[in-house]
């Protein structure tokens, strides 16, 4: 049998050396670094689950005798350990899991769960975190994992046991199995290059039903048309224009070939190809069926950031960037919903308001959480997203319940503008003669109430005959927006 390798940085083990000074009796948490580097996983960091309404999420029944057991006097047969119970609240570490996904930037996930505590409570409750490793590696499954083609069913699960000292490190399965893979610590952090690029988000999807279930149904459709787009791009080096072949080492791209730490981010230029052209288009247009209702629209501009191994191939690392992108537009769209579920009033029937049956007869128009950076290990950033009326409190506070930061979080708002992006004056515009589609199926002829020819418009970039309003424009695109139009038909 090949025994599983894993690298872990040197910082996960003075973690566990602090855990070890502090005095903890039991501690768990998500194990965060990329799985499958080749034959090697790369643990970076442990990240502490945090409490759940007062309680911990592991806690120990009984006690355990430090250093194990001892013998009787005169000697004799050593005594039996006190067996120590572990009850942990599963959920809320994969809840956890689930959060921090959103925190974590391209090339860097979820890899599973550590347990700081005695070897008796690992061994009680080791089948329980194998599966709980496993649902954490699943919820924070990103567009490009690898752990996808591993059936996303292994996670790695950690201990480190507060009696021995000794850190160990397993293979977990679903089914609770668990197989011993090798540890190694030393400097990772170092090794690790951050891809940067600024992606400009234009897109338009006819709506077809006006229900509530259809605008969340409506939003997966947005995630995964634009997401599809950017997963079929091109990187190009913004210095220069190179556009570096796919199996290019990163290291050969950097300043010097890599000699020593790198902190200057790649600049990259993503190649798409257009909406009409791309091959999720096609695919969307023929999965639209019925009568246009509505329109929504997303416009502006993202900040997409990957960290990459210096050893990695351009190929591997672009895709790495091109995933932060397409997993950082799900989280907004995801977000927003969130958000106006929160703020639903009792006014429309506890639902949205933009899902309600009102809002749907209006167009509505909102700002999406602005991506922000957190410092976290080793120059290694996270993220954070402020909604409208948010402020850099409010993500250092975020950072430090979730990632665990400490002190004076100075977060990073040069990333993405504030949002300033707003409808135009024209505003949403109803023709008082509905398209007509030219032949060719691209062009619309419009006519205005005054009798005016708008011109020709592209069928909401779609080629869909549109019996609905028609967006004008999104104005001063500096920030992330969404429009959603609708028809009281």
């Amino acid at each position: 049998m090949v025994v599983r390798t894993c690298q872990a940085d040197a910082g996960v083990e003075a973690q566990v050396e602090s855990l070890l000074l502090a005095r903890k009796e039991v501690e768990v948490g998500l194990l965060i670094g990329r799985l499958g580097n080749g034959s090697k996983d790369l643990a970076l960091a442990l990240v502490r689950s945090p409490n759940n309404g007062g309680e911990a999420p592991a806690r120990c029944t009984g006690v355990a005798p430090a250093g194990g057991s001892k013998s009787r006097k005169g000697g004799g047969k050593a005594s039996l350990a006190i067996q120590v119970s572990i009850d942990l609240d599963d959920e809320w570490v994969v809840e956890h899991a689930r959060q921090v996904r959103r925190m974590l930037l391209g090339g860097i996930r979820v890899i599973g769960v550590y347990l700081f505590g005695p070897e008796s409570g690992f061994n009680q409750a080791s089948k329980e975190l194998a599966s709980v490793a496993v649902e954490c590696v699943e919820v924070g499954l990103g567009c490009d994992d690898t752990a996808r083609n591993n059936n996303g069913r292994e996670a790695l699960l950690m201990h480190a046991d507060s009696g021995s000292r000794r850190i160990s490190m397993k293979v977990a399965s679903a089914d609770g199995a668990l197989q011993p893979a090798d540890l190694k610590f030393m400097p990772l952090l170092d090794n690790f290059v951050p891809l940067t690029c600024s992606y400009e988000v234009e897109l338009s999807i006819p709506a077809t039903s006006p229900a509530a279930k259809s605008v969340a149904t409506l939003f997966e459709k947005m995630a995964a048309a634009e997401g599809g787009r950017m997963m079929c791009g091109e990187g190009m080096l913004s210095s220069g224009g190179r556009l570096p072949t796919a199996d290019t080492p990163v290291i050969e791209l950097l300043p010097g070939k890599g000699q020593g730490p790198s902190s200057s981010a790649l600049q990259v230029e993503l190649l798409c190809a257009l909406p009409q052209s791309a091959p999720t288009h096609g695919a969307l247009v023929g999965a639209l069926n019925g009568r246009a209702q509505g329109l929504a629209k997303i416009k502006g501009c993202m900040h997409g950031r990957a960290y990459v191994h210096k050893r990695d191939t351009w190929s591997s690392a672009v895709d790495a960037l091109k995933a932060d992108l397409a997993d950082t537009l799900q989280a907004r769209l995801e977000m927003m919903l969130e958000l106006e579920e929160e703020d639903c009033g009792d006014d429309n029937d506890g639902r949205p308001e933009m899902m309600s049956a009102e809002g749907l007869k209006k167009h509505f128009f909102r700002a999406l959480p602005r991506r922000v950076g957190l410092p976290w290990v080793g120059g290694i950033m996270a993220c954070d997203y402020l909604s409208p009326g948010d402020s850099t409190d409010d993500a250092a506070s975020h950072g430090s319940m979730l990632l665990g930061l400490e002190g004076d979080v100075a977060v990073d708002e040069s990333w993405e503008k504030v949002n300033e992006t707003r409808a135009t004056d024209g505003g949403v515009w109803v023709p008082s003669i509905r398209s007509h589609l030219t032949s060719d199926h691209n062009d619309v002829d419009v006519t205005d109430d005054d009798g005016m020819t708008r011109g020709k418009s592209a069928s909401t970039a779609t080629g869909f005959p549109c019996s609905m309003p028609i967006l004008m424009g999104l104005a001063a695109a500096s920030g992330l927006a969404m429009a959603f139009l609708v028809t009281s038909m």
